[in-house]
Parts: structure tokens; C-alpha cells; sequence
């Protein structure tokens, strides 16, 4: 899913832009997640092995800590909101045609003329409730292979030794099968998707001040204490010590 539980929004800045040809270029990770409505123009977007091309009328959805890479086609405008949450939204970038393009517009015109922060989340929080709406299949139910594995990955996900082929096995269907019905269900890859459950849980670990960041690690499921503490920071926005001092 773009997000199972309602995020709670710590900040968001509605803005637009005009913007003119330009070669590829690099952006760095930022701290913060962005969507845009592109109102004119083509731009073309590639993150974590992932390319697309943005057009008018299209929503595209960057989060927070994932550099990417863009080229601007053609000179445009588009409308966008910077937010930051208190969990993480995933690193996968969206691109996303809107069947209620209206709504869309709507909102961002909304957000865009909002005096107030109170006003502006209340906006944003809005734009994320459709855009989930969008991106949530209707009427289809995963199949019972997929609810069990699920359940087990749910009950499993902390244990270094779990692999995707595991997984595979409890459904009964090939590894690469696996990953691709289990994103069609639940909109993330399972490798991303036990990523998430093991950072929320890490959170709720330092959030006590009991374990150490080594222990947490361990807990939730890390057998590297650099590369927990590199996608913690990527994922939260803060390394595993700052988060538990605050």
C-alpha cells in the first residue's frame, strides 16, 4: 500500500514552478517527501532503478531520501508539496495517472492559497487520502496464498535469516511470481515492505531507551549494525542515536 496506517504530518509547504529545458542532471537525497501535479510539460525521472516520464496531468510521488535523476523535455509548470512525516512512505518513487484529475487540482489549488500550517496539512492530508485512493485497487482481494504469506511475513519479519524465497515457498508459487503478485496486492516489493516493518519496529525499540542501537538492530532484525543505522537514517531522517535522544 502507499501507506497502511494515516501518517502524521510534522510539516508541509505547498509551492509551484515554472521550469525550462535542461539536461540530466543529479538530485541529492532531500529531507523531505514531495508529490507534484504537472500542469504542462515533460519531464523525465529515474530513482532506484526505476524511470518514467512525467506529463501534464500526472502526479508523481518522490519520498523522502531518495535521490534520483531528471531531465527536463520541455519547459513547464507544475504545482507540488513538500511534507515530512513522523514514520517513513517507502523509497519507491510513483508515477501516477489520476482517473479524479479534477480532485487533483482542486486540492492543490487549495493548498497552494492556504494562510496557515494547520490549514495546509489539513490540505495535504486530503491529497495523501486520494492518492491512496488511486493507487488502492477496488474490489480485488488478495488471493489466500497471499493473506497467509502476508500473515507469516507479519509474524516473521524480524528474523535476519527470513528470505524472499521463503516467503515464495509458504505461497507455493516461484520467488520471482512472489514479488510480482505480492506488489500487485500491496503496492511494495516484500524486501521493501519487511524493510518498513523492521524500521517501525527499531522505532518503537529506541523509543524506550532500554536497548542500545546495536541491541535494536539485532531486535529488529539487522545482522549489519552500519547498514541498519544507513537506511534508518534514509528512512526516518535522523540516525538511530538522534532519534532516541529526541
Amino acid at each position: 500500500m502507499f501507506f497502511e496506517k494515516t501518517p502524521i504530518l510534522l510539516k508541509s509547504d505547498f509551492l509551484k514552478f515554472a521550469f525550462k529545458r535542461h539536461s540530466r542532471l543529479a538530485v541529492a537525497a532531500r529531507p523531505y517527501h514531495a508529490i507534484s501535479l504537472r500542469k504542462s510539460g515533460r519531464v523525465f525521472i529515474s530513482a532506484n532503478g526505476k524511470s518514467f516520464i512525467s506529463e501534464a496531468g500526472t502526479i508523481t510521488f518522490v519520498p523522502l531520501g531518495v535521490a534520483y535523476e531528471t531531465e527536463i523535455l520541455e519547459e513547464g509548470e507544475m504545482s507540488f508539496v513538500h511534507f515530512v512525516t513522523a514514520e517513513p512512505m517507502g523509497d519507491e518513487p510513483l508515477l501516477v495517472h489520476p482517473k479524479n484529475a479534477a480532485r487533483f487540482k482542486e486540492l492543490f489549488r487549495e493548498g497552494l492559497s492556504a494562510r496557515d500550517e494547520l490549514v495546509s496539512r489539513s490540505v495535504c492530508y486530503s491529497l495523501l487520502s486520494e492518492l491512496k485512493n488511486e493507487l488502492t485497487p477496488k474490489s480485488i482481494r488478495p488471493p489466500k496464498r497471499m493473506l497467509r504469506t502476508k500473515e507469516y511475513l507479519d509474524e516473521h519479519f524480524s528474523e535476519p535469516s527470513l528470505k524472499i524465497s521463503d516467503l515464495a515457498q509458504v505461497a507455493g508459487v516461484s520467488e520471482v511470481y512472489f514479488r510480482s503478485e505480492f506488489k500487485k496486492y500491496y503496492l511494495s516489493s516484500p524486501r521493501e515492505y519487511v524493510k518498513n516493518k523492521r524500521i517501525e519496529l527499531a522505532k518503537d525499540l529506541l523509543s524506550t531507551g532500554i536497548c542500545s542501537v546495536s541491541e535494536v538492530a539485532t531486535s529488529s532484525g539487522f545482522d549489519s549494525i552500519s547498514y541498519f543505522s544507513q537506511e534508518f537514517h534514509r528512512l526516518v531522517g535522523m540516525t538511530p542515536t538522534q532519534y532516541m535522544k529526541e
